[in-house]
């Protein structure tokens, strides 16, 4: 949710306000940890830091669904890097359930937790929230999906309740999102509480070499006018941070001209939930699990639910936390996957490292080792359908269409080009016979001159030679140019006509404009 937390950033009220909020519960520091005071605090910090930098991951892992779905999944999770916070925990987790209800269900899921105790809330949901939607569904006499989607908001609320009750976790200014799948053979039904998200990508027909994103869930954020209306609805005031800030300056004194001289344009500054006299709670998405304090504002534990039926052209499923998401479009991952589609594990890795170079590029640093370096933390679950042998034979299959297309092109090429020759032959001939009738018709006994008349081809070239008297080849020359002049013979569907050169030029023919797609040399 950002390396600063939305609700971290919303408690900036006094003293006086901070001690009437409730107590949060110290933050575990991780093991070995003893702090320090000195110069060699940030020393100690980083050394610590050595054993959690590598990301938690799940190798690749198969199942099969049914008898017709095939499944490789695998999933990476980084920990981010807040340089206020060093030593800031991983607060994503994921979980995975192979056989789920039954052997032709599954379940995924990814949790952004949230706040100071944000890690502790991610991890109850991830331990808790699978539990309670299987028994919902043991509870159903059926899996239609209007009880799947009732069973899914029954969960997602008791889960949200039950943490609430848990004298071990504050929750009050701490929660976690939560984007999960039921994944079925013919069927994925999504559920949607946050801003993580869920995508599929798809395989439309004739191009195999790409893979189409579709966005199967809606964030949750303040920008969506129906959230925001229910929202406000509750009570709550819709602003970012800065103008929570300008509104502050403004009440303390009069004649603030609304500059900001620690703003920063280049930083995001999202919509925020409000409380109506308060500066808290400060969430940047209109749902979420925990978050206590919030609930009173239209902050709600209520899933967006959405059943998709699935079909040989669905080829990928990935769940992501925002920290994928805020700097990766939806294309861009489902084009690493493609990229990495035989392994689910390279294409989670991908992602993650494509990310991270993006916060550190928004951050204008060249390495995570910079002091100013700044990265959300990053989870993605990659969950390819199919399996390689079915791939195997759409690519041939693809192929084999490639090359047929191909082959009726060219043929389709060649007939018209042979139509054009034919067409241009029929002309000259045409042309040739008139002259021989006129010829016929003017004898004459002076020494005859050979005339050449040459075909529209330059690559296979006829020569025919006619005598033709010398005193009517003038004639002949002047009834073909007065033919040119008149235009084509109405009966005469080719445009193209060859005309014999003056004497003082060279002795190839000069050919008009053809309307063929194919010009001749």
């Amino acid at each position: 949710m950002g390396c600063v937390s939305s609700s971290e950033a919303a408690i900036i009220g006094d003293k006086q306000q901070q001690q009437q909020q409730s107590p949060q519960r110290r933050q575990k520091q991780p093991s070995g940890f003893t702090e320090r005071k000195g110069p060699d605090v940030l020393q100690q910090q980083q050394q610590t830091i050595i054993s959690v930098v590598d990301p938690k991951t799940t190798t690749t892992q198969t199942l099969r669904l049914g008898d017709t779905l095939h499944v490789r999944y695998a999933c990476v999770s980084k920990r981010g890097r807040d340089p206020d916070s060093l030593l800031k925990p991983n607060q994503d987790s994921y979980s995975h359930h192979g056989t789920f209800h039954n052997d032709e269900t599954a379940f995924f899921g990814v949790y952004d937790g949230h706040g100071p105790t944000g890690q502790d809330c991610s991890t109850y949901v991830q331990q808790q929230l699978p539990q309670m939607i299987r028994s919902a569904l043991e509870e159903q006499y059926s899996l239609n999906t209007n009880l799947i989607e009732d069973s899914l908001k029954q969960a997602h609320i008791q889960c949200n309740r039950a943490l609430h009750a848990d004298s071990d976790i504050d929750d009050s200014y701490s929660g976690t999102t939560c984007v999960s799948i039921l994944l079925q053979p013919n069927r994925v039904t999504v559920s949607n509480v946050g801003d993580s998200r869920v995508i599929l990508g798809t395989q439309q027909q004739h191009q195999l070499q790409k893979w189409t994103a579709v966005p199967l869930s809606n964030d949750q954020t303040p920008r969506r006018q129906d959230e925001a209306k229910r929202c406000q609805q509750a009570g709550a005031r819709i602003m970012s941070f800065g103008q929570l800030q300008k509104e502050s300056r403004q009440q303390q004194q009069h004649d603030y001209d609304g500059y900001d001289e620690d703003e920063d344009d280049d930083v995001e500054d999202p919509p925020r939930i409000w409380a109506p006299n308060g500066k808290y709670p400060g969430t940047a998405f209109t749902r979420s699990i925990g978050d206590r304090m919030a609930k009173q504002f239209g902050v709600c534990a209520e899933p967006e639910v959405l059943h998709v039926t699935l079909s040989d052209k669905e080829r990928v499923l990935v769940l992501a936390s925002d920290g994928i998401w805020d700097v990766l479009s939806n294309q861009e991952v489902i084009d690493i996957c493609y990229q990495h589609r035989r392994d689910p594990l390279s294409a989670c890795h991908e992602i993650v490292k494509r990310s991270q170079e993006e916060w550190l590029k928004n951050d204008q640093v060249s390495s995570q080792d910079d002091p100013l370096a700044s990265y959300d933390d990053m989870t993605v679950l990659v969950v390819l359908l199919g399996d390689d042998d079915k791939e195997q034979q759409q690519q041939q299959q693809q192929q084999r269409y490639n090359d047929n297309y191909e082959k009726e092109d060219n043929t389709q090429e060649v007939k018209d080009h042979s139509t054009d020759n034919d067409d241009d032959n029929n002309n000259m001939a045409s042309t040739r016979n008139d002259n021989d009738e006129d010829v016929k018709d003017h004898p004459d006994n002076d020494t005859a001159t050979p005339t050449t008349a040459t075909t529209a081809t330059a690559a296979a070239t006829t020569t025919t030679t006619t005598p033709i008297p010398t005193e009517h080849k003038r004639r002949v020359r002047q009834k073909t140019l007065r033919k040119l002049e008149e235009g084509p013979d109405p009966d005469t569907t080719a445009a193209t006509s060859i005309f014999f050169a003056p004497t003082s030029s060279s002795s190839s023919p000069v050919k008009s404009t053809t309307s063929s797609s194919h010009p001749t040399d």
